[in-house]
């Protein structure tokens, strides 16, 4: 659920709401004097909710080294000079890259966003008009992504002085879409409009089975639609090559030899359904923990 992974968290987001008060899963893993705490979050968070539960405070204040999709906080400056260069293409138009019946569900999601139609995205790459649709379809609903888990997270460990660390950056997220096949990339921008389509009869479980920690049923929520039958080649180059690298990351950490104790903090569907990270450390000889 994952972005942030700059084009399917946001494709995702709009069902990632919370009630007021929630209590999100929490995993641990042990070895060789070395402890890696794993929470599942959400990219953006309606201000009133209140999600960080004794459990999860009391790891996060065990912690000295916080692990994020991303080190750093993203912003304008940042990701408006990348957008520019690598997800606009005039010369391609996004209405020559799908069907008319596709153009047409486009255009209902932009105009639900607030924006003016599929002209609005015209010029853009169809993964960077994804990033963009999700985005604004997720501001229009009340979600603010200054207060998703994540970036609350990361202020907090970096007020308190603690080690951060990002999985990725910024460039290198936005270049990994840039650089998809146009097939995949449209997968991208057909998976946000499913997502947006589904609407409220789809939030009311996810917000459910995320409060509770039910991860079997918000795995089966989250990535029903992203898997081998639906948009395979999304789902293993957004899901499953991603979780595979910080398993890799992960299990060096544990492998050190130095006591320490760890906090990784990533979007809430790489920790659910068959291919997570909790799966991934499982197959390198690892024992995750619930909470």
């Amino acid at each position: 659920m994952g972005c942030h992974f700059l084009a399917w968290a946001l494709g995702l987001v709009l069902a990632l709401a919370a009630p007021a008060r929630a209590e999100p899963a929490l995993w641990a893993v042990k070895d060789h004097g070395a402890t890696v705490y794993l929470f599942g979050t959400v990219h953006m968070l309606q201000p009133e909710t209140r999600w960080k539960a004794p459990k999860i405070a009391a790891a996060f204040d065990a912690a000295t080294d916080f692990w994020f999709e991303l080190e750093e906080d993203v912003s304008p400056s940042l990701v408006r000079p990348l957008f520019a260069s690598l997800g606009v293409d005039p010369a391609h138009p996004l209405s020559s890259k799908f069907s008319a019946a596709d153009i047409t569900r486009i255009d209902a999601a932009a105009k639900a966003a607030g924006m003016p139609g599929e002209m609005a995205l015209e010029p853009m790459r169809p993964w960077l008009a994804a990033t963009i649709l999700g985005l604004a379809l997720a501001t229009k609903a009340g979600f603010d992504p200054h207060n998703g888990v994540d970036n609350l997270l990361r202020a907090d460990a970096r007020q308190r002085g603690k080690h951060i660390y990002g999985f990725e950056t910024i460039e290198q997220q936005v270049r990994f879409l840039a650089e998809l096949p146009v097939p995949v990339q449209r997968e991208m921008l057909l998976s946000t409009l499913d997502d947006y389509e589904a609407g409220a009869a789809q939030v009311g479980e996810i917000v459910d089975d995320w409060a509770k920690g039910d991860v079997e049923a918000l795995g089966a929520l989250l990535l029903r639609d992203m898997n081998d039958n639906h948009y395979p080649v999304l789902y293993r180059n957004l899901v499953v090559r991603r979780n595979q690298t910080w398993a890799d990351r992960i299990a060096r950490q544990l492998h050190s030899g130095k006591p320490s104790t760890s906090f990784v903090a990533v979007g809430a569907a790489h920790l659910a359904g068959p291919d997570s990270l909790l799966i991934q450390l499982e197959k390198r000889g690892f024992k995750p923990e619930r909470q």
